[in-house]
């Protein structure tokens, strides 16, 4: 690698707190001067422009936590007032003793099935699907309000691709293609797709 492509990859770390704003002076004058010898660096700035303007329009999108969470809390804390004072009417110490040993195994049971659970990606375009960051790579695309799922879903199937979460209020999926699938190319053909808005490596 020549010294010119080294001085740019050192500086790629500062991208995201460029385009946020909160580089120091001096760090920012540094980065002015790499970015003047670095054309490529542009590139990789718009791209972080786009993924910081996604993701400001889901937090202004996301609706405020409804009434259930309140109550749910309520409802914990008055359950916990009911054990506390099961607890003070309780006279005898071995029943106590027997109410916490039966305490300690049932979470010792809880984490010996949570440790062996085997972790599953339940997606609409496979019933099931057992994946890890190893053997794939994750991708944020926003399609076309107007898009169908039919042409979602061709997409997808045309990528080798799997929807492992979404769509958020703001229209914001997460996608999973397995690791013998390019990511650039994968990226690309999103991006010249006339259904999508906005496709990016997720970081």
């Amino acid at each position: 690698m020549t010294s010119y492509k080294k001085d740019c990859e050192s500086v790629k770390y500062m991208i995201p707190l460029y385009v946020r704003g909160i580089l120091s002076d001096s760090e920012e004058k540094e980065f002015q001067i790499a970015l003047s010898e670095c054309p490529d660096l542009k590139e990789e700035i718009e791209r972080w422009k786009k993924i910081n303007n996604a993701y400001q329009t889901i937090e202004k999108t996301l609706p405020q936590p409804s009434n259930r969470v309140y109550s749910a809390i309520r409802e914990r804390i008055k359950e916990t007032r009911r054990l506390s004072l099961l607890q003070r009417l309780i006279p005898s110490h071995g029943v106590s003793l027997a109410l916490v040993a039966a305490q300690l195994l049932i979470i010792i049971v809880l984490g010996v099935y949570v440790i062996n659970l085997k972790h599953e990606y339940r997606t609409l375009s496979a019933p099931s699907i057992t994946e890890t960051e190893e053997t794939s790579k994750t991708i944020h695309v926003v399609f076309k309000e107007d898009a169908s799922e039919a042409e979602i879903r061709n997409l997808l199937l045309q990528m080798n691709a799997r929807i492992i979460d979404g769509p958020c209020s703001s229209g914001l999926y997460i996608i999973r293609i397995p690791s013998q699938e390019r990511l650039d190319d994968v990226l690309n053909t999103l991006r010249k797709n006339k259904i999508v808005v906005m496709a990016e490596r997720a970081y």
